[in-house]
């Protein structure tokens, strides 16, 4: 018997409203086998998308053990058919490394994603560039994945040095403000990871493109309508610019 079951969850969207959607958890059947149904993926508000490309996700150990496998997400790899699996996951274009309990004997970051842990992963965690995990007999591995899934994807190009100057604009305009919130902060982080990504497949602006969107001037700097629209201007562009972009 399955025994798989539906909870109750409720969670809040980016706008503040509350959502109740039933919440999938795998079942012992499901645990026992490694076999992973489609509905742990949509789980909300963590939905993690299925995919794959040419890319690589290579294991290493200190062992000289080395495993190669597809870049694919929402599967798992054996390294061995006894305890050690891992899986790829990606959230907003970024790569996640999910591993057994078994290979989960250093701490990881713990990151939270419903029927996926503790059932059947005990160690989440992420490219920075690399992954680096140990098992319970001491033995320790590194996980890398080939340019444009990790964390890290700086080119020197016309888009990257756009994105620099425009970054060096916002951090001016926090520097004078008083501290606290401040819409230039966000705009900085987004400019990054778009920079990081390079691909708008993998990592789209959402937020700051609905902020664009509704406001077709940015109010960066109180009394100065012209440099805000400047600045805005600006930053419409660089997202347009984005749009096209391909870098990996």
């Amino acid at each position: 018997m399955n025994n798989e079951k539906l909870e109750k969850l409720k969670y809040c969207d980016r706008d503040g409203c509350v959502h109740e959607k039933d919440l999938y958890l795998p079942g012992e059947e499901e645990i026992k086998n490694r076999r992973l149904d489609a509905r742990l993926f949509s789980n909300p508000p963590h939905k993690l998308e299925f995919v794959t490309d040419d890319s690589l996700l290579t294991i290493t150990n200190d062992h000289g053990e080395k495993w190669e496998f597809p870049y694919e997400t929402n599967r798992i790899f054996e390294l061995d058919n006894d305890q050690r699996y891992v899986m790829l996951i990606e959230e907003q274009g970024y790569a996640r490394l999910l591993a057994s309990a078994f290979l989960a004997e250093r701490e990881s970051a713990r990151f939270s994603y419903p029927g996926l842990k503790p059932q059947f992963f005990g160690f989440v965690d992420a490219f920075d560039p690399d992954c680096i995990f140990e098992d319970r007999n001491g033995v320790v591995y590194m996980a890398t994945v080939r340019k444009g899934k990790g964390e890290y994807v700086f080119e020197e190009d016309d888009f990257h040095k756009e994105v620099v100057s425009m970054c060096s604009k916002m951090q001016e305009i926090l520097e004078a403000q008083a501290p606290g919130p401040h819409v230039s902060r966000g705009v900085i982080l987004e400019l990054e990871y778009m920079d990081k990504k390079g691909d708008p497949s993998r990592y789209m602006p959402d937020v700051l493109m609905e902020i664009l969107e509704k406001n077709p001037v940015i109010t960066f700097v109180e009394g100065d309508p012209e440099r805000n629209e400047e600045l805005t201007r600006k930053l419409t562009e660089i997202v347009e610019d984005y749009q096209e972009l391909k870098r990996v």
